[in-house]
């Protein structure tokens, strides 16, 4: 945590606007049990002054999570997955905050495949945390997992790439 604050501190004399901390194992089965440990955790990064946008992925918080993490302190906005698990029933039962900005994977940073719902994923989204919530769009994880630029395949069927998207044609 001292590394992490100092690392804050530096980047706050940069005037960061905001940091991401990536937290895959919110999803995990004991992630209850880590909330002691986050809260303190994030207690002392906020006290440095930047706004944290926390990032979960592969999967959903559970119901008795999603509570404690839209409190922990210095959040500014929470990206989860949208793509697998059950993050939009989970938000449905436990509400969302409307000071924290959602950061909404829809678009699947996992698959090769051309995304086909996306869309209406994100209306589902929208309704249910209501109007006065900030949405942003974004892929429901790194997009890493996935080829760059399907441009560059220039020996598949063309029935095929029409069905496909990489990195770029994901963030299109």
């Amino acid at each position: 945590i001292p590394a992490y604050v100092a690392l804050l501190g530096d980047l706050a004399a940069l005037s960061v606007s905001e940091v991401q901390f990536h937290e895959p194992a919110l999803v995990l089965d004991d992630a209850e049990s880590l909330s002691g440990l986050y809260l303190s955790s994030y207690a002392a990064l906020a006290k440095v002054g930047v706004p944290i946008h926390v990032v979960s992925y592969f999967d959903s918080l559970s119901e008795a999570v999603l509570p404690w993490v839209v409190k922990l302190p210095g959040l500014s906005a929470l990206s989860l997955d949208f793509t697998r698990g059950n993050n939009l029933g989970t938000i449905r039962k436990c509400g969302f905050p409307s000071n924290i900005r959602l950061g909404a994977g829809v678009v699947d940073g996992r698959s090769v495949w051309a995304d086909t719902n996306a869309a209406s994923v994100l209306e589902e989204v929208r309704s249910a945390v209501g109007p006065s919530v900030a949405v942003s769009v974004q892929p429901s994880c790194s997009l890493q997992y996935v080829p760059l630029d399907l441009a560059a395949e220039s020996d598949l069927p063309v029935e095929l790439k029409t069905k496909l998207a990489f990195a770029r044609q994901k963030l299109a």
